[in-house]
């Protein structure tokens, strides 16, 4: 049978493991301020999605004008 203070001993060795994760995890929250968020991210996918798009349709345009001039100076 285990004595009363190693019961002591070994509950105060589990909880400081469990402590640690969240002194690191306090300790590291301000050494990712830096880092893009979840909204970071969604406008800046959203910006590369209209610049896509903006460059596709202007990119249409520009073939269909070509494409425009050549036919009418095409004979017949």
């Amino acid at each position: 049978m285990v004595a009363a203070s190693e019961h002591g001993e070994r509950i105060g060795r589990v909880e400081d493991k469990a402590d640690k994760p969240t002194q690191d995890a306090n300790q590291l929250k301000g050494a990712y301020e830096h880092l893009a968020t979840k909204d970071d991210v969604s406008r800046a996918t959203l910006r590369i999605v209209v610049w896509l798009v903006g460059v596709g349709v202007t990119l249409a345009a520009f073939q269909i004008s070509i494409m425009f001039q050549l036919s009418t100076r095409l004979p017949g």
